[in-house]
């Protein structure tokens, strides 16, 4: 499949604008998309397997009640930043979930050593107030490049990955394919593009 021509309006396009329209596609691209972060905060928060899929279950169930009030004013208002804060108070609230109601006796040693810490010795990460580096970022840039994969011929894709990701110059990524190093520019622009316009506001 080739990519639409640029006439194709970033409305059609972005993901965001068609999960607030509630089309289910949209949505399942989105936590696709960024279930890798999300549980890479979950692990950093000292959450084990179990307790971080309840808390994700929760936590994009929230997310998708709330859709609709993300805003992106500024530079510093990043998707990414808004999810960190619903994250980290889901994260808060499981840990003192868990303290209030330990569990019988007979259950996980990982559940079990987890409400065994202290209130005070909390994971100092729900304390951030901006994302924490726990890795995950480029899970989220790989998945949204594998989802906009089929809008290009191999040549296009080829020139693309090798420049942006792989890191050679135009010149030399033409020689390799027997192309020009214009048509190599031309066809990063083309998938940077579709990666704005589809993803415009989520990365």
């Amino acid at each position: 499949m080739v990519e639409p021509q640029s006439g194709v309006n970033q409305t059609s396009l972005s993901t965001l604008s068609r999960a607030r329209a509630n089309e289910p596609e949209a949505w399942r691209r989105l936590v696709h998309l960024y279930s890798p972060i999300l549980q890479r905060w979950c692990v950093c928060a000292g959450l084990q397997p179990a307790d971080t899929a309840d808390v994700l279950q929760d936590l994009f169930v929230t997310v998708h009640g709330k859709l609709g009030s993300f805003c992106k004013r500024g530079p510093e208002d990043s998707f990414r930043g808004w999810l960190w804060s619903i994250t980290r108070n889901k994260i808060r609230d499981h840990l003192r979930a868990a303290r209030r109601h330990p569990r019988a006796a007979g259950g996980s040693e990982a559940r079990e050593r987890l409400e065994a810490v202290p209130a005070e010795d909390a994971p100092a990460i729900t304390d951030c107030e901006t994302p924490p580096d726990c890795g995950g970022e480029a899970a989220v840039l790989r998945r949204a490049l594998e989802m906009i994969r089929a809008h290009f011929d191999l040549a296009t894709w080829q020139s693309f990955w090798r420049v942006q990701i792989d890191g050679l110059s135009a010149p030399e990524v033409a020689d390799e394919l027997g192309l020009t190093p214009n048509a190599v520019y031309k066809s990063k622009a083309r998938v940077l593009k579709r990666l704005r316009d589809e993803f415009a506001d989520l990365i």
